[in-house]
């Protein structure tokens, strides 16, 4: 090898080593910043645990007016999606006064990484006052909320806002569309990376008061004089 051709690899060499330093900072960043989604959750919850999952992302659980809530964040990479998205799945833990099953899922694909929705052997006909785009599914048990008491709470699925709905015994989920990758870098170099920073407060206090107004309306419901 001639001193020049020495040269030229050693030029080439630290020219992937720094790009190498790039992506790493840059990594790094992008990973701090998941870790920031959720932030205000803390001023908002009383926290009970915080974990870190896999994306980076955490995981919160704890308390909001007296109730135990769980927010996850999910990232959905599948690869035969037109964009990743970001959802966040915020879970109502309580035993409500029911004994049916009710999941509303806006436009499902079947590839919904974070639900059971076909695994719900009944199919419901989506009523009067439901998105056009919504499918629903239960367990074929009858003890449910009336229609016209869901259908108050479904706004957000009307304007794109959330995704899925499930009620249960055991609690309520609302899955929430927090953001999208960037069409163009997903599209030229599938980057697949969400630049949502942190979760506005009152965006985060806006879907938990929507959770809780739903809860509210099931207990006053089951109160009520048959």
């Amino acid at each position: 090898m001639t001193l020049q051709s020495l040269l030229i690899a050693l030029a080439s060499l630290v020219g992937l080593l720094v790009l190498f330093r790039k992506w790493q900072v840059g990594y790094g960043a992008r990973m701090a910043q998941r870790g920031r989604l959720l932030a205000h959750a803390r001023e908002l919850l009383e926290v009970e645990t915080e974990t870190e999952l896999a994306s980076h992302y955490r995981k919160i659980t704890g308390l909001y007016q007296a109730r135990k809530l769980i927010l996850h964040p999910i990232l959905d990479s599948l690869q035969i999606r037109k964009l990743p998205v970001l959802w966040l799945s915020i879970t109502l833990v309580e035993k409500l006064p029911l004994r049916g099953t009710l999941n509303l899922m806006m436009r499902p694909s079947g590839l919904e990484i974070f639900s059971g929705f076909h695994d719900l052997p009944v199919s419901i006909v989506a009523p009067p006052g439901f998105p056009a785009l919504a499918q629903l599914r239960g367990n074929g048990v009858d003890d449910l909320p009336p229609e016209k008491l869901v259908a108050r709470h479904l706004k957000p699925y009307f304007d794109g806002t959330a995704k899925e709905l499930l009620i249960t015994p055991d609690g309520i989920r609302m899955v929430w569309l927090l953001a999208e990758a960037e069409r163009g870098n997903y599209l030229l170099f599938r980057d697949a990376e969400i630049t949502l920073d942190t979760l506005p407060a009152e965006q985060l206090s806006h879907m938990l008061d929507a959770l809780m107004a739903l809860r509210q309306d099931i207990l006053r419901w089951n109160e009520e004089p048959t």
